[in-house]
């Protein structure tokens, strides 16, 4: 899919000089935590809450690429409740289409503690949708809300996965579901005011190597 994104970007925005969206230096952040209960209401607003605010800081009111994996398994939706919901929010026919399936990467942190980028055996079954979007804070509130009710078994949810790129800031955020999000940037000092101001929602799994980039 990296090559996809590309080969998309080096095409349509050759003035952006851009030949990814994703970054070397990742934040992971807890956003449902461990204390409030899985399938509450209370959960997924906190959720949405540290979702909303950890996008204000990273991408704020921006100019953003946008892409947007959309996979064909309903495990989440078996009734196709929510399968359109997101079309209602986003004008999906100005992005790009791609037919999967795609190769996909992964990170391995070598003993010098650098991020060696990894080819997985396994594809991702997906579509891929991307393109340069401007969205207001009504529509991403509504986005990180369906997409932080998904596993929690609230409508509207949003199925599809969703990751956003800011072009001013150089700074990328997904939600993945209602237990946390990530920020990643290949610059680590565009992290560090993030890092600083919201360090107590780092999830505690990824903080000893998170901090180590900011030592």
């Amino acid at each position: 899919m990296n090559k996809t994104i590309k080969k998309y970007l080096i095409s349509n925005h050759p003035e952006l000089n851009l030949k990814s969206i994703y970054g070397k230096f990742n934040l992971r952040f807890e956003l449902g935590g461990e204390i409030l209960e899985n399938g509450t209401i209370e959960r997924v607003n906190q959720a949405v809450s540290r979702a909303t605010e950890i996008y204000r800081q990273a991408i704020g009111n921006n100019e953003l690429i946008i892409a947007i994996e959309e996979y064909n398994s309903d495990f989440f939706d078996i009734e196709k409740r929510n399968k359109r919901y997101l079309s209602e929010l986003l004008s999906l026919d100005k992005l790009t289409k791609f037919k999967g399936p795609f190769g996909q990467t992964y990170y391995e942190i070598d003993e010098l503690g650098n991020r060696i980028e990894q080819i997985a055996e396994d594809e991702l079954h997906c579509d891929l949708y991307i393109g340069k979007l401007d969205i207001d804070e009504e529509t991403i509130n509504k986005i990180i809300r369906g997409r932080a009710n998904l596993e929690m078994g609230f409508d509207p949810a949003i199925p599809q996965d969703i990751y956003y790129y800011s072009i001013s800031n150089k700074i990328g955020f997904r939600i993945y579901d209602d237990r946390g999000c990530d920020v990643w940037s290949n610059d680590k000092e565009k992290l560090r005011p993030i890092y600083e101001s919201l360090n107590k929602w780092i999830l505690d799994y990824n903080r000893p190597e998170i901090d180590e980039y900011f030592k």
